[in-house]
């Protein structure tokens, strides 16, 4: 079962007199997550298809490993390793994935998974799903949410990798408030976003042009990331083929796939067992067969014997 969490259903802040009143018990801090678990996610069964198609791609990275730096090196990608693999020595192609490797070399691992889902929830709110791209897109979709849910739901296991992705993420969801609210776009009577489909198209139309850098357009100490993931949405559509955004899916869906390994291979071996323990997460089934297929930090290799010696202690 996945745990799945996405930021266009922003969480309602309490009223001001009720927060005031949660201020001074200090409750709204602890009861906030399961507030937020309570109403802002949603369980979905993993599909086979979605296991298959994270186990073809660990596996077709596999291949290239034969040492341990060349181990060390793929699984601390992060989805530069897809995108510099995109096809076309072109003069536009090259450009295009210079500006696209930005939004994950030039952000800490916390920083690039925001960015990279909201630009997903848009593109999915907006761009039509076909026969062709239905499996990457659908695919795209669900790891978004699940490592948005790992990131807000469960801290100790994203505490290495994130950062204070915590605080971007609740930044995040206040400028898009504050976006929603000066468009009208919220539902006076819920409070809530009921148009998806306009709301992404809202975003989008208002990002900053695709020459500026990430993170070089807000003016105060917000750590906001959202126009920064319209951005590269928009910056994502260059991959579509005319109207057919196949290609497009396809590489976001192999991005997701490697955001989710790095952060399998950089939580703690202790984590993982913990959540072995209580049936575990997708994230830790991943860190296994990850390790099973010689990917894994926390497993070195003996030459002599060829034994797997796994770090617990890491």
């Amino acid at each position: 079962m996945l745990c799945l969490y996405c930021i266009l259903y922003i969480p309602r802040l309490p009223g001001r007199g009720i927060k005031k009143l949660m201020d001074f018990f200090d409750v709204q801090a602890r009861i906030q997550g399961q507030l937020d678990e309570a109403l802002y996610t949603s369980s979905d069964r993993l599909t086979l298809d979605l296991w298959e198609h994270i186990f073809a791609e660990v596996k077709s990275r596999s291949r290239f490993v034969d040492d341990y730096e060349s181990a060390r090196m793929l699984s601390s990608a992060r989805g530069d390793w897809t995108l510099s693999e995109i096809q076309g020595e072109d003069k536009e192609t090259k450009r295009m994935r210079e500006k696209l490797l930005r939004y994950v070399m030039d952000m800490d691992y916390g920083q690039s998974l925001l960015v990279w889902h909201i630009a997903t929830e848009l593109l999915y709110q907006t761009e039509e799903g076909t026969k062709a791209n239905h499996s990457s897109r659908e695919f795209s979709k669900i790891l978004s949410d699940y490592m948005i849910y790992l990131l807000m739901m469960q801290p100790t296991l994203m505490s290495a990798v994130v950062g204070i992705g915590n605080i971007r993420f609740r930044d995040t969801c206040e400028e898009a408030k504050r976006f929603f609210d000066r468009r009208h776009i919220v539902e006076k009577s819920s409070k809530k976003v009921t148009d998806a489909k306009g709301a992404s198209l809202a975003i989008l139309s208002v990002a900053a042009p695709a020459e500026a850098e990430p993170i070089d357009v807000k003016g105060d100490r917000s750590k906001s990331v959202l126009f920064d993931g319209a951005r590269l949405a928009n910056e994502l559509k260059g991959l579509r083929n005319n109207e057919d955004n196949a290609k497009m899916w396809k590489v976001v869906s192999q991005v997701w796939v490697e955001l989710l390994t790095y952060a399998a291979t950089n939580c703690g071996a202790l984590e993982h067992a913990a959540q072995i323990s209580k049936g575990g997460e997708l994230i830790t089934f991943v860190w296994l067969l990850m390790a099973h297929l010689g990917l894994a930090d926390q497993f070195q290799v003996n030459q002599e014997d060829a034994r797997a010696k796994l770090i617990i202690g890491k």
